[in-house]
């Protein structure tokens, strides 16, 4: 019973792990890729118009490569997640101590069963948002060095829009990991 229960604990991290991030980076990669093209003047060499239809042509077919992206990186975010289920068991089932801490008035029992998943949870979502908000700008800057070359301007701002929400997210889940670090001033 005890392989059942660390192995379905560790399952079910790992799936809901992959699926939050299979989600997140999968929007995240489409809705760069999909930035739609605004020429500044029509191609006229050949190297312009090779670059623009090759343009076209990733941003037609880009999704196959997006959707194996989005899922190799998930796999590795639901796996690392999955490690965390001891320490998501003992939240479920810790208790109270009895004892009050006397400065923040807050049971042990929260410090020893619950504070512990609560940072694991902060961390997956700020390992998720950095890396999705990483890899986007990466695919963002890739993009954008091609339609330099073929004289093109990709909707910037849509990538400012975006890039901003992605880096807002990345500063939230650090305050929430940094406002759980407040609550250990003994250890």
């Amino acid at each position: 019973e005890v392989m059942t229960v660390s192995y379905g604990a560790q399952g079910t991290l790992f799936v809901f792990g992959f699926l939050i991030s299979l989600g997140v980076f999968y929007l995240s990669l489409r809705t760069a890729l999909n930035q739609s093209m605004i020429f500044f003047d029509r191609p006229i060499t050949l190297g312009q118009r090779i670059i623009t239809n090759a343009m076209g042509w990733v941003q037609d077919r880009g999704s196959n490569l997006i959707k194996i992206i989005a899922t190799i990186f998930a796999f590795f975010s639901g796996l690392g997640f999955s490690a965390e289920w001891q320490t998501m068991l003992l939240s479920g089932s810790g208790g109270k101590f009895g004892k009050v801490d006397p400065l923040l008035e807050m049971d042990l029992g929260f410090y020893v069963f619950q504070l512990p998943w609560y940072r694991a949870v902060a961390n997956f979502a700020f390992g998720l948002t950095l890396t999705t908000a990483i890899v986007t700008v990466i695919l963002y800057v890739l993009l954008q060095m091609l339609a330099t070359l073929a004289k093109i301007e990709l909707g910037r701002p849509k990538i400012r829009l975006h890039v901003s929400i992605l880096i807002a997210a990345t500063a939230l889940t650090y305050g929430a990991q940094t406002w759980l670090k407040t609550f250990e001033f003994g250890t």
